[in-house]
């Protein structure tokens, strides 16, 4: 009796030691288990983390980052001299002069590639400076050498818009810049196919009334009127009126708003 008592005691023993045994196993794979998932829960966090950090820091396809102001630094790493801004009453660069860079004014092409450089301190992006096609584009004397680009989006000219590169004719050296590049924020190009100039006619008749008026389209297609926000495209007629004198009178419709959007004066009384 007494045997079979130490035998159920050592049996009792051994199923508690194997029980208690397992649990602790259970609970280490279970807090490994806890572990990974934590570590994998940061790993993703981390991954998320830094994916968004790129985001953030790569530039927008619209942005550079550039500013007006950061253009006298650039043009003192290329060139020699002095350089200083003069600036519109809107507080926009519209002269930088003072100093030089060497080669600008040696042909068409490297004028042209040296304009694209310094528009994304415009906020213009580089593809929006095109040559102009109206015999313009170019003049010079014995002197110096003007090369004259306009702004364009889509093939669109943008009104009132452009840079002049004012170069020595004897080296090319360039020598001032002068800007009224405008950066165009909001425009949709849907006006393009969903108006014609004849509808808008009648806005200019309007407004003229009271003159004998002859109204001429002076573009085929429309222009991107960029100083508001939202840009618009713009028909642009020319009225001539007589009050009693003779006047001409560049006038711009808003193809989306159908609003007169400017009227400048093309000759005095």
């Amino acid at each position: 009796m007494k045997k079979i008592i130490i035998f159920l005691t050592l049996i009792v023993f051994l199923a508690v030691f194997f029980l208690s045994k397992s649990n602790k196993t259970q609970k280490d794979s279970s807090d490994l288990l806890t572990q990974k998932t934590v570590a994998a829960k940061n790993d993703t966090t981390s991954n998320v983390t830094n994916e968004n950090r790129n985001i953030a820091s790569a530039p927008k396809a619209d942005e550079s980052g550039k500013k007006e102001e950061d253009l006298i630094d650039h043009l003192r790493s290329i060139g020699a001299g002095e350089w200083k801004f003069i600036r519109s009453p809107n507080g926009r660069i519209m002269s930088v002069s003072g100093g030089k860079v060497s080669g600008v004014g040696h042909n068409k092409e490297s004028a042209l590639n040296f304009a694209k450089t310094i528009a994304p301190y415009f906020q213009v992006a580089p593809s929006q400076i095109a040559a102009r096609n109206d015999g313009k584009d170019f003049s010079q004397t014995a002197y110096t050498k003007i090369y004259r680009f306009e702004q364009k989006i889509n093939d669109y000219k943008i009104h009132g818009s452009g840079i002049t590169l004012m170069t020595k004719t004897q080296d090319s050296t360039a020598f001032m810049i002068t800007t009224d590049l405008k950066e165009v924020k909001g425009l949709s190009f849907q006006a393009a196919t969903a108006t014609k100039a004849e509808d808008f006619k009648s806005v200019i008749l309007n407004e003229f009334s009271q003159y004998k008026t002859i109204i001429k389209l002076t573009e085929p297609k429309p222009v991107i009127w960029a100083d508001s926000d939202p840009a618009e495209l713009a028909w642009v007629f020319v009225v001539e009126t007589w009050n009693p004198k003779f006047n001409m009178t560049r006038v711009l419709v808003g193809a989306d708003s159908g609003k007169i959007l400017i009227k400048e004066k093309m000759s005095f009384n």
